[in-house]
């Protein structure tokens, strides 16, 4: 159990560091007067993009594309490409998973907002360090869980990893909030 707050407690201590180093580079970047509305910064991450993707990615960034289409036009696209999947199998199961992501896809904002992400590369390697950090100490963990029956040691590797999946899903939540905010709002909307 105290290997589960481990998990939990160390991500969430460097949250208060990350939030004084985005406030810190908001300041320099308003200071200096750079164009915070630039579409697609070069950066590691554009890097790795062919032009093909780099040019789709431009294009979603400066207007969502789907914004211009009507929901119902928006959930027959979706339909169709997923019709044969196991995806849209489980969409059809599942109408609100649907729902989100036709109201997703159709937002003005909530798109070109989550793939803004690859515009902040700092924030990302520092995802990517504690996501790092996090996988070391759960094999840690899981390597010295190796006291008590099969069951226990089962049910602590369970743990473990619920507690590392929740840890990165909610590091990710917090350090791209703003990111995200159009598609919790989408979320809480239709999900709740």
């Amino acid at each position: 159990m105290r290997a589960f707050l481990f998990i939990i407690l160390v991500p969430l201590l460097s949250f208060a560091q990350i939030k004084g180093l985005d406030d810190e580079l908001e300041k320099k970047l308003n200071r200096t007067g750079e164009d915070l509305s630039t579409p697609l910064k070069k950066s590691f991450l554009t890097d790795l993009m062919n032009g093909q993707t780099r040019q789709l990615f431009e294009n979603y960034l400066k207007e969502n594309p789907f914004s211009m289409m009507s929901e119902r036009q928006v959930r027959s696209l979706l339909e169709s490409i997923l019709n044969n999947q196991k995806v849209g199998q489980m969409l059809n199961k599942n109408p609100k998973v649907m729902n989100f992501l036709v109201k997703w896809l159709h937002d003005k904002e909530a798109l070109p907002s989550f793939l803004s992400i690859v515009n902040k590369p700092k924030k990302v390697k520092v995802f990517g360090y504690i996501i790092l950090g996090i996988f070391i100490l759960s094999f840690i963990l899981n390597l010295v869980n190796s006291s008590g029956g099969l069951f226990r040691r089962i049910f602590y590797k369970f743990l473990i990893f619920v507690g590392a999946t929740t840890v990165n899903i909610l590091t990710f939540a917090i350090m791209f909030r703003q990111e995200l905010s159009p598609t919790f709002r989408i979320f809480k909307d239709t999900i709740f």
